[in-house]
């Protein structure tokens, strides 16, 4: 259960979600994403309530990319449009890029068959699969949950860096600490017991005692 949220998101800003397993982090996200409705209070997204929008609407404004990456048996270039006919091949190569994968289409094509268990694609380049998906569709705003659980650190830390230098806003949920991350965050919120008990920036004393008490600092 949520208390006293108080929260307002700006789609050019990056924000940090943190807080421990439990803490109301996801439950936050599904009321913005107009999953749950309220039982006091409200929700809204570009001005309208977000539980009455239809989840076309809410992911027409919204990108989201979950815990784990969603690959289905086909080619890359099927991942990445969703078998749309709306893509050409350049900007499908151009999104796969921008997500980090041009190491990968070095070797690689867009004809490539893979599904969850393929060898051909890592754990993080899964992630970067479905972050191209929504790089394809230019969201402007994007809600990243616990994106990089599971994987190797080093694969980890890469991703977030890479995240972090598009212009794309987000929210990235997330209970691990990275100092590079975290020092790059336009705002930081903490929660706990499913309130936000402290909001600000890295240097903030507040935001910094609160990352403390988690053990994230």
């Amino acid at each position: 259960m949520l208390h006293d949220i108080e929260l307002r998101l700006e789609p050019d800003q990056k924000y940090l979600l943190v807080g421990a397993s439990g803490s109301g982090k996801t439950t936050l996200m599904r009321l913005l994403l107009g999953e749950l409705t309220p039982t006091s209070g409200r929700v809204t997204l570009s001005g309208q309530p977000a539980a009455k929008l239809a989840p076309a609407s809410v992911f027409g404004l919204i990108g989201e990319l979950e815990q784990q990456a969603d690959i289905f048996a086909g080619t890359v270039r099927e991942n990445v449009t969703l078998f749309s006919k709306d893509y050409t091949d350049d900007q499908v190569a151009a999104a796969l890029r921008q997500a980090g994968m041009t190491d990968w289409l070095a070797t690689h094509g867009l004809d490539t068959v893979v599904d969850r268990t393929s060898p051909l694609l890592s754990g993080g380049e899964k992630q970067r699969v479905s972050l191209a998906r929504l790089l394809l569709r230019h969201y402007q705003f994007m809600v990243l949950d616990e994106m990089t659980t599971g994987l190797d650190p080093q694969i980890a830390d890469r991703l977030q860096a890479d995240i972090f230098n598009m212009k794309q806003g987000f929210v990235m949920i997330t209970h691990q600490y990275n100092a590079a991350t975290f020092a790059k965050a336009d705002r930081i919120f903490v929660m706990a017991a499913g309130r936000i008990v402290a909001a600000g920036t890295q240097r903030d004393p507040q935001v910094a005692a609160a990352l403390d008490s988690l053990a994230l600092h």
